[in-house]
């Protein structure tokens, strides 16, 4: 009887407690777009807690996505506006209200068809902004990204502009802050925004316009309100009124649905972009995307290219550092002197000029281009980024089957005749410094530096700087390339 009356009495207190939000299941993957730009977050490779922020820059053709920055942390809340992207951190202040706002931008270069991103490296930080306790939603603005949180328990907004964070006020009447969640996002002209507030499965809307007066957007109906994203100026929502679907409704005087799919499998966000919107999930470790026409609502799924793995977009890095280090090698070399820094030549022979061997190079590249265009579907522009080390993952592993079978052809060549195709044919032999015909373990050593001279071109110029024109592959093979002298005429 005891335990019957004080499961009662916890019953009763239950009860009488205040009713919360509904907290939605859906896991919504962190992600922002704007205009031609999406932006979305992936747990990293790397095994200790951090993040890749990864970037699309729309355009014809394949679309791939590449990680820009590496975080220790999963930002609080992300916001993009045309090219801007704007990030809020957890802060190591003291004072517990204060978060760490950050900014990255993507310009587009069209020399290398690609964003970079501004600053170079890192983030660039903005003022940290005080204030809030908890953080609901961010949008961005044409003027500033704006924040949505609660302040001492009460609903309250923060608005960056002109370098500095100030209040902006919000809907009379809202809900109790600790009873319903935020969603915003910037539309309707300069500086407005849309505001949603999911008040325990009753949605409601307003918008501000240009001279910051709030209306109601559309009367409330039931459902979960999941994120809210902005298409070519009108707000979208992404909610859910019946279970296992999701419904894209824009909010116009009224909800007025747009396309309606099954919940993903995984962590899924909506993005809104130029004339569509985006659907991305993220399964597995890899991320998938439907397009949904802004007018007629059809999705249709795109090819996300995969960007590649961390050892594979390390290979450019690394190829950069070993070339740096060879050059450190090649100018202590000619410094110290020696049989490396001056050498001798077979006799009868004499080096073989720089533009000739250039021409016999082009002849020996054929079947590794063969290979890059037709077999791995590599591009011309690709293949201009090399010499100006611009390369991104993408291009890594069509590159690398060039180089693999151009060392491999050459290699083949020298060990059976002692020369490459290029190189016979422009009249030139590599040969041992001694005079001797070449080794296997010399071929060897020669075509692995090779292979790092191709991933790094510039450095093919350390060629010129010793007498015999002997680059870094040939001083450590004890090799020289060069062409037969004709013999003196007979008197």
């Amino acid at each position: 009887m005891i335990r019957w009356f004080r499961w009662l009495a916890a019953t009763m207190v239950l009860a009488s407690m205040p009713v919360q939000a509904e907290v939605s299941t859906s896991n919504i993957l962190p992600a922002a777009g704007a205009g031609e730009h999406i932006w979305f977050l992936l747990p990293s490779e790397n095994p200790i807690g951090q993040w890749d922020l990864c970037h699309v820059g729309r355009r014809p053709g394949s679309v791939s996505y590449r990680a820009v920055r590496r975080l220790a942390q999963r930002p609080v809340a992300m916001a993009a506006w045309g090219n801007t992207l704007w990030l809020v951190m957890a802060s190591n202040h003291a004072r517990e209200d204060t978060w760490d706002v950050y900014q990255l931008r993507a310009k587009y270069q069209a020399a290398l068809d690609m964003d970079l991103m501004e600053p170079q490296d890192g983030l660039g930080p903005l003022p940290p902004l005080a204030g809030l306790d908890v953080i609901d939603a961010m949008a961005g603005t044409s003027i500033g990204p704006v924040v949505i949180g609660t302040s001492n328990g009460e609903r309250a907004g923060m608005q960056l502009t002109s370098g500095q964070w100030g209040e902006v006020e919000l809907p009379a009447g809202l809900p109790a802050a600790d009873a319903s969640r935020a969603h915003v996002t910037g539309c309707c002209g300069p500086g407005g925004l849309a505001l949603v507030i999911d008040d325990a499965g009753s949605i409601m809307s307003w918008t501000r316009g240009v001279d910051g007066t709030w209306l109601e957007a559309a009367p409330p109906i039931t459902g979960r309100a999941l994120d809210l994203v902005s298409v070519d100026g009108h707000p979208l929502l992404a909610l859910s009124s019946t279970e296992g679907a999701i419904e894209l409704a824009y909010i116009q005087g009224q909800f007025t649905s747009l396309a309606e799919f099954s919940e993903p499998e995984g962590e899924w966000a909506v993005v809104g972009l130029t004339g569509n919107a985006l659907v991305l999930v993220a399964r597995g470790g890899e991320v998938l995307a439907d397009q949904v026409d802004a007018l007629t609502g059809i999705l249709e799924p795109i090819e996300l290219v995969q960007p590649k793995g961390l050892i594979a977009s390390s290979i450019w890095s690394i190829a950069v550092a070993v070339g740096l280090a060879s050059m450190v090698i090649m100018i202590i070399v000619l410094a110290r002197g020696g049989d490396l820094a001056t050498g001798t030549l077979p006799q009868g022979c004499a080096p073989m000029q720089p533009m000739v061997r250039l021409a016999a190079l082009c002849i020996d590249l054929v079947p590794g281009l063969l290979v890059f265009f037709l077999a791995t579907e590599g591009t011309l522009r690709e293949l201009v980024r090399v010499p100006m080390m611009s390369m991104n993952a993408d291009d890594i592993v069509p590159y690398a089957w060039l180089v693999l079978v151009t060392v491999c052809w050459c290699g083949i060549w020298e060990l059976a005749s002692g020369t490459s195709m290029g190189k016979g044919i422009c009249g030139g032999r590599v040969r041992s410094t001694t005079g001797n015909e070449l080794k296997a373990r010399q071929v060897l050593v020669r075509n692995f530096v090779k292979a790092l001279i191709l991933l790094v071109p510039p450095l093919a110029i350390l060629t010129l700087l010793h007498p015999n024109q002997q680059g870094l592959g040939d001083l450590m093979a004890r090799t020289v390339v060069v062409r037969p002298l004709a013999p003196p005429p007979a008197s």
